[in-house]
């Protein structure tokens, strides 16, 4: 097995996140939240990337969550994530991920 060589450069690259959040939406100590990623969008140097950074497509995240309080250290945080061009292909499947979580304070 040989290694290639590959010449020396750089690799410019940008993400962003925007998000909204709700405080004591619908009940006091509730918090609803929206968020919009873009992790790694590639702007040059994709030869020095394995992956070669993707076909082309920008990963993309939303993700939507709301804190409900059950009693004053017990809440439920349901999330839902829609990830479109994982990996940066734009070939890949849409990934949608529901998640529940118990959180305790104490």
């Amino acid at each position: 097995m040989s290694a290639v060589a590959v010449s020396n450069g750089e690799i410019n690259a940008q993400s962003v996140q925007l998000g909204l959040a709700f405080p004591d939406l619908l009940k006091p100590g509730a918090l609803a939240t929206v968020s919009y990623l873009r992790p790694f969008d590639v702007q040059d140097g994709r030869d020095f990337l394995i992956s070669g950074g993707g076909d082309g497509a920008v990963q993309e995240e939303w993700e939507i969550s709301y804190r409900y309080p059950l009693t004053s250290s017990i809440a439920l945080v349901p999330s839902f994530y829609w990830i479109r061009n994982a990996n940066n292909f734009g070939d890949n499947p849409d990934i949608y991920v529901f998640n529940l979580q118990t959180q305790l304070s104490f």
